[in-house]
């Protein structure tokens, strides 16, 4: 069942360091969400020091000033995860509606329909299910753990959107340490490690979705590359039980610093895979996705490929 949430009740924190560049920054941002969300409650959530205007504030219910707890990465790449994890906690502790969206600063709403996404009450297993309900979470980076590199729990970390609750549950997670960026220099590195030059342990996007899908269970999972059959099978039921997985036109939401898709879709876990793995377990009506919708997530990535882009 699907009742689209509205923008009163949801809080929406935008969180990073403000973005610019030659043509667009976080005030677009913020301007989008008016224009989307027009009733939402607005929190910039960034880093003390940071040149706030009065436009700025205008377009802000709050804004939240945390103190940078810098990057511990050793080497590359760089890991920003202590300041995802500072400041998206600073800013949700600061929401006070009923629905939450967790955004970065450098992306922008094209549409309000992640609203209709965050409404649907979906069939869920008792057994597999965490909180009040899906989280809604996109695909730009999300790997699947049926192709590409097959890996569970690796989630992309851009956008959390669900009940307020759930998504604060996020970010309950402890802060990087000196020894988990450095994890693998004084422990041995499989041999499966994708990247063998990787010393960290977890990845952000695996380090959220690990901790926050294996609440009360003990899942067996060294790394983000570690892709045993109890690990893959409880993720297989975690994931459509949990998250919902989608695109660009589902989220209404596009980056104004990567070219999209990032990852070539049969790397990843797009809302079409998505569907139908839930649809396997469930009898129940969802959104379609668009027909070749993962096609032509295709094309634009051999066309962003071929242009030798990534960033904008």
């Amino acid at each position: 069942m699907s009742n689209k949430i509205e923008s009163r009740d949801i809080s929406i924190i935008v969180q990073g360091q403000l973005f610019k560049s030659e043509h667009s920054s976080t005030l677009d941002v913020l301007q989008s969400i008016r224009k989307y969300y027009p009733n939402a409650e607005v929190i910039l959530s960034t880093w003390a020091g940071s040149e706030i205007s009065p436009l700025y504030q205008s377009l802000c219910d709050q804004v939240v000033l945390s103190d940078d707890p810098g990057d511990g990465s050793y080497g590359k790449p760089p890991l920003n995860i202590n300041r995802q994890i500072v400041s998206s906690k600073a800013g949700i502790d600061k929401a006070t509606r009923t629905y939450a969206i967790k955004t970065r600063t450098d992306l922008i709403f094209t549409s309000d329909s992640l609203a209709s996404f965050m409404g649907l009450t979906l069939e869920r297993t008792p057994e597999f299910s965490l909180g009040f309900g899906h989280i809604c979470v996109a695909d730009f980076s999300t790997r699947s753990h049926i192709s590409g590199l097959k890996v569970p729990f690796w989630v992309c970390d851009f956008v959390y959107a669900g009940r307020k609750e759930d998504v604060k549950k996020i970010f309950d997670v402890n802060l990087y340490t000196k020894n988990d960026f450095e994890y693998y220099l004084t422990h041995p590195k499989p041999d499966y490690m994708y990247r063998q030059s990787d010393v960290f342990q977890y990845t952000p996007e695996t380090y959220f979705a690990y901790n926050y899908l294996k609440q009360g269970r003990d899942i067996p999972f060294e790394n983000s590359y570690d892709n045993n059959s109890i690990a893959m099978e409880l993720y297989g039921n975690l994931l459509i039980n949990n998250f919902i997985v989608l695109g660009e036109e589902q989220l209404g939401i596009t980056s104004l610093k990567y070219h999209l898709p990032i990852h070539p879709p049969r790397k990843i876990m797009t809302y079409p895979k998505w569907s139908k793995l839930y649809l396997e377990k469930y009898d129940f009506v969802i959104p379609k996705p668009s027909l070749f919708q993962d096609q032509f997530e295709y094309l634009k990535y051999k066309w962003n490929k071929k242009r030798k882009s990534s960033f904008k």
